[in-house]
């Protein structure tokens, strides 16, 4: 069975992205956030966003006060290792499942399906 594919453009992730910042606004004015790392790769792209909007740093090595950034969450596996390995960091997707599990972003938008973001080729589908 070939699952059905959920196309997103730079303006869902842009929309996305707003909408995570703002979850986050809050802790970076009480100083609980003070920087932003993004999940290898996927959270890549988003953490840049996101760190621009709230307007903090990024850092490659996560730590206490800094924010995870990921594109999905999925089955939660990278969630998890991220929140264990990191104590003290906060961690927030742009996407989930409807099967993630619900404690892990559980205010990010939900979809169903590949998610198919902009920043991948095409040929990664078929691989």
């Amino acid at each position: 069975m070939v699952a059905e594919l959920a196309n997103l453009t730079y303006q869902d992730i842009e929309t996305e992205a707003d909408r995570l910042s703002a979850r986050w606004n809050y802790h970076v004015l009480e100083g609980k956030i003070v920087n932003v790392h993004g999940v290898p790769q996927g959270g890549s792209v988003p953490a840049v966003m996101v760190a621009s909007r709230l307007e903090l740093p990024l850092t490659q090595e996560p730590g206490p006060g800094t924010l995870i950034v990921d594109d999905l969450v999925d089955s939660g596996k990278t969630a998890d290792s991220m929140i264990n390995a990191y104590p003290g960091a906060y961690f927030d997707a742009l996407y989930r499942k409807p099967t993630s599990p619900p404690h892990l972003a559980s205010n990010s938008k939900t979809l169903q399906g590949w998610l198919v973001f902009p920043w991948e080729p095409i040929c990664l589908l078929y691989t």
